[in-house]
């Protein structure tokens, strides 16, 4: 491979390396989409490299108008193969070894002449696979909630607010790093910020609708046990629409089931909208957690993954949502007994809903943006 110099196209080309998987579910792909999206309206050309891990989400990138360049299939048994000492503690969600991943990127990026941004949106790469590549980027964006590895980026991303945010990364970035911290960064997409106005004065009138949701695999099934808890009882207070994700193992059982008050729909093209309409969400701790913020929507969450468990614990703590704890914990009656205590119209209810909206207002993709494009000193 020969040292291209990254060219410049307009706005600027940028590559996102990000995946989608059965094990690292689909978030980092769809917040990176929200971020293209972003982007594109500002005149970028958007390119995504993944590799194609089962339940991958290259048609859906691909539906967007996006090119995705494709590093073939993750190995087979590779989880027990990248199980090494001195990798990222989540080297296996790769699906190869580090040195294979960075030399199929480094060929994807040498092909394309170089880009302006490489982000980066995957826990199983740090800084021993950022600074090779940066002979085919100018610049490298880390998107990260972990703070648990190295990075050599220029531009960091952590959305999530936790208490020591401003002290975490400073033993994993160098000084030339900006740091972007905290919700008021969180790539959400348009919709939320604009269906903000139609919530705010939202009044829960006779049954209180629930939102169901906890992600595209949901491999706990936490969608069943929260049907599996559903009662009459629970019929005569709330109506709800169950969202079953693309690669939840039971998708076509549930999809089949028959609850009074319950819709299971298997594909919600305008989640932003189904949220809005709800009182109260069950779901899993992840970036969908600033989508029910913006919106002000109550949810009581639980950990369907290690990485969501600090995030869960300190919202939890701090009174944001109600925690259910750990999905290998929860059984139908974790469900039953939050579904028994749900006062979707109480006065605490309300207050805590003013307070989400005010910890994000859905205009993090345009702040980022800014940083991204060097938009800041424009008018």
């Amino acid at each position: 491979m020969t040292d291209t110099p990254p060219r410049t196209n307009g706005r600027g080309l940028v590559a996102i390396r990000a995946d989608a998987s059965i094990d690292c579910g689909s978030g980092h792909v769809m917040r990176c989409l929200t971020l293209a999206d972003g982007l594109r309206a500002e005149g970028a050309d958007v390119r995504f490299i993944t590799r194609a891990h089962q339940g991958n989400l290259d048609a859906l990138i691909e539906s967007r108008g996006y090119r995705v360049h494709s590093l073939g299939p993750a190995l087979p048994n590779s989880a027990d193969a990248l199980s090494i000492a001195d990798g990222p503690p989540h080297a296996a969600w790769l699906g190869c070894d580090s040195a294979t991943d960075l030399n199929d990127t480094a060929r994807v990026l040498e092909s394309i002449g170089g880009v302006d941004w490489l982000v980066v949106d995957h826990y199983a790469l740090d800084a021993r696979w950022h600074t090779p590549l940066r002979k085919y980027a100018n610049r490298l964006f880390v998107i990260d909630d972990l703070a648990d590895r190295n990075h050599d980026a220029d531009l960091l991303l952590d959305q999530n607010p936790v208490a020591d945010a401003h002290q975490r990364y400073v033993s994993h970035t160098g000084p030339r790093c900006e740091r972007l911290l905290g919700t008021a960064y969180a790539l959400l997409r348009p919709e939320f910020a604009e269906l903000r106005e139609t919530v705010k004065h939202r009044r829960t009138e006779g049954r209180a609708r629930l939102l169901v949701f906890f992600g595209g695999v949901d491999a706990t099934d936490e969608t069943g046990k929260f049907l599996d808890a559903w009662s009459v009882q629970d019929a005569k207070r709330f109506v709800v629409d169950v969202v079953v994700g693309a690669n939840h193992p039971r998708r076509e059982f549930h999809l089949q089931r028959a609850l009074s008050g319950v819709s299971v729909k298997g594909y919600v093209p305008a989640m932003a909208a189904l949220m809005a309409k709800a009182d109260h969400a069950f779901g899993a701790s992840g970036t969908t957690n600033w989508e029910r913020f913006c919106l002000g929507l109550n949810a009581s969450i639980v950990s369907v993954a290690e990485n969501q468990r600090p995030i869960a614990q300190y919202l939890g703590e701090g009174g944001w949502v109600d925690s259910l704890g750990d999905a290998r914990d929860t059984t139908p009656d974790t469900y039953r007994e939050a579904l028994r205590m749900l006062a979707p119209a109480s006065a605490a209810a309300r207050a805590r809903r003013t307070r989400l909206m005010q910890a994000v207002d859905g205009h993090g993709v345009g702040r980022v943006i800014e940083h991204l494009l060097d938009k800041r000193g424009e008018q």
